[in-house]
């Protein structure tokens, strides 16, 4: 059993470290776009640096994110993994985006407003594809047996 404390600093770790690499992804891409347009050969080799440098560390940043879900007992079955994406999925677009949604409005913020609708879309269409691969699999597993 894990304590409550521990519980929330791993998971607190473990959106750190997933926010670290993907941000440093976001980097490395905005490096690799830079070097199109370096003033010199010098500038375009340590910008290619500098994106190897993030595309790396973005690397220990999803180790170090493994640990602290496997750690936080965040690592099932495939089946049960299906599940908890779906979930996650499924609150998502029915819960958070809308609220998003509706905090950009009251903000005057259409365009943000916007941006949340398009990704809850997306979000649902997430789901049901979880949904559909969670019945495919659990169908091939009774065949199986």
């Amino acid at each position: 059993m894990i304590p409550e404390t521990v519980r929330q600093e791993l998971a607190g770790g473990f959106a750190g470290e997933s926010q670290a690499n993907r941000k440093y992804l976001f980097f490395a891409k905005k490096a690799e776009e830079e070097i199109n347009f370096a003033p010199s050969a010098e500038v375009a080799d340590l910008l290619k640096e500098v994106a190897e440098l993030f595309r790396e560390t973005a690397e220990e940043e999803t180790a170090h994110a493994y640990a602290h879900l496997v750690a936080m007992e965040g690592v099932h079955d495939t089946l049960e993994n299906l599940k908890v994406a779906f979930d996650g999925e499924t609150y998502e677009y029915t819960t958070m985006y809308p609220a998003s949604v509706q905090a950009a409005k009251a903000a005057g913020r259409e365009d943000i407003a916007r941006q949340f609708e398009s990704t809850s879309s997306a979000e649902k269409r997430h789901a049901a594809r979880y949904e559909r691969m969670m019945q495919r699999l659990k169908e091939a597993y009774a065949r199986a047996n």
